[in-house]
């Protein structure tokens, strides 16, 4: 296994698929809008290649085989967990690494129907915003933006989300996590004490008019068992579902505590 200069991602490009789970992960990698590391197996002449996000996912490109995938994940989980996506096209033709713990069965909704969007329109005092500076602590998934981008500047460059004001407190916010190849997936959460309003599909809908406009194509993942998630990826338009798994690798080592002197 070899690890790739971000110089060369872009001849790797094509082992990705815009069809497969986790696209715009891999190529939000591969266009440097996220931190990761890209892998082949032969340094001149590759015939597949992983993509590593640095929070923890992998994704697979095509043709990947078993040796050279678990050497990658072992390599990756020596100091922290991993998650690999594992599609059916996968599932079918081999087995994932073993000693894996945990899996979770996703589903990824594509092939939005543009005409089910209505314009936004807040009432009373909610108002819309565009996620900036001053509003991102305020937001509850401003440390994910952060871990997913490599820090809160580099989402206000590569990242984009909205989110619901009601008086002086944020009901809902919707990002743009992952862009890659025409592609975005996109996320969305809603403050507990205000769920069952359709505050989710609002703020939702701002941001896929937003990137739409911007020529990209949206989806949206989420666990199979999140039934709330799923009806309201309907009510957005979306028409296809693929189903994948997510397998989860424990850390091979431990990270090291950080011992603090005694007061």
């Amino acid at each position: 296994m070899y690890p790739v200069y971000p110089e060369f991602y872009r001849r790797i490009e094509r082992f990705f698929t815009s069809d497969q789970p986790g696209y715009a992960m891999a190529r939000s990698v591969l266009e440097d809008r996220c931190p990761g590391t890209a892998w082949v197996d032969h340094p001149q002449q590759p015939t597949t290649a992983l993509v590593a996000l640095d929070h923890r996912f992998l994704i697979t490109g095509q043709g990947v085989n078993p040796k050279f995938l678990a050497a990658v994940v072992n390599r990756l989980r020596r100091d922290q967990r991993l998650h690999l996506v594992w599609t059916d096209t996968l599932k079918r033709r081999q087995k994932p690494p073993t000693d894996w713990t945990t899996t979770i069965e996703r589903r990824e909704f594509r092939d939005r129907d543009r005409a089910v969007t209505h314009a936004v329109t807040p009432s009373g005092s909610d108002r819309v915003c565009k996620i900036t500076a001053d509003l991102a602590p305020r937001c509850q998934w401003t440390h994910e933006m952060e871990r997913i981008f490599g820090g809160l500047r580099r989402f206000f460059v590569h990242g984009l989300g909205f989110c619901l004001v009601r008086g002086d407190t944020i009901v809902a916010e919707a990002y743009g996590a992952f862009w890659g190849g025409s592609q975005v997936e996109i996320a969305v959460v809603t403050d507990h004490r205000y769920r069952r309003q359709g505050l989710g599909h609002r703020i939702s809908t701002e941001l896929i008019q937003a990137c739409e406009a911007m020529g990209f194509e949206t989806y949206w993942s989420c666990d199979r068992r999140n039934h709330a998630s799923t009806q309201l990826a309907a009510r957005l338009g979306y028409r296809s579902a693929e189903t994948y798994h997510l397998f989860e690798y424990p850390a091979l080592r431990p990270a090291r505590a950080v011992l603090t002197p005694s007061a």
